[in-house]
């Protein structure tokens, strides 16, 4: 499994103020019907996961059930923003879904609350998939969270795929270049380096998600408006 960083979850978890808590026992369908959940996220639950699971599914049972290829969308787009997840009868927070996968513990049946963070002025969240047929699992996708100084420089960049390794999930680390403007021309250049990351017959299906993922991104950083997150 990739090594994930830590720098991202700090930084989010340590400022609780956009977004609710999630009782673990919360069906998906109580997610889905917050208004302000995130775009990314609302795609990942109505387009490949079972209508008559979002009522019988916890969001607790989702994230356990990780491998499954029909919550793949909904996984990594929980990573990718990086989800805090709290412990035990306190409200507080004691890890992130970034821990959780960095110490195999997404499957960690102790998780009782979770905390969706919004998108922020200077971030971008985009995701992508590749599917057989329409409203098929996933068979290659990909999320990205990303953090823009006000020059238009990449601070910081979280980007997840799944099944595109013999692991579930995991997180890539892209080439940028010195400076690291965050334009289109830079993450093309910056997708080199996903070939050592992923299995080769799934290599262009990784780099197609993952630049499309960072491509939407892009764009709610250059959204004239505050774009629907």
């Amino acid at each position: 499994m990739n090594k994930t960083r830590d720098t991202k979850a700090t930084k989010r978890a340590s400022t609780p103020t956009q977004g609710p808590l999630f009782e673990a026992s919360a069906p998906l369908s109580t997610v889905l019907a917050w208004p302000a959940l995130p775009a990314v996220l609302r795609r990942a639950l109505t387009r490949a996961v079972p209508t008559g699971s979002l009522s019988t599914l916890s969001f607790g049972e989702s994230v356990r059930a990780w491998r499954d290829p029909a919550l793949r969308e909904w996984i990594v787009a929980l990573l990718a923003l990086d989800v805090g997840v709290g412990f035990g009868a306190s409200g507080g927070y004691n890890d992130s879904m970034i821990g959780l996968l960095a110490h195999d513990e997404l499957d960690e049946t102790a998780v009782s609350r979770f905390f969706i963070g919004g998108v922020e002025a200077g971030q971008g969240l985009g995701a992508s998939f590749r599917a057989e047929a329409p409203g098929a699992p996933a068979s290659v996708c990909a999320a990205a969270f990303v953090y823009r100084d006000p020059k238009g420089a990449l601070e910081a960049d979280f980007v997840f795929v799944a099944g595109a390794t013999s692991e579930p999930v995991v997180q890539v680390e892209l080439a940028w270049v010195e400076g690291r403007p965050f334009d289109e021309a830079h993450i093309e250049l910056a997708l080199g380096a996903i070939g050592g990351q992923v299995d080769p017959e799934h290599e262009a299906a990784a780099r197609a998600v993952v630049r499309e993922a960072l491509l939407e991104c892009l764009a709610m950083l250059q959204a004239p408006t505050p774009a629907a997150r």
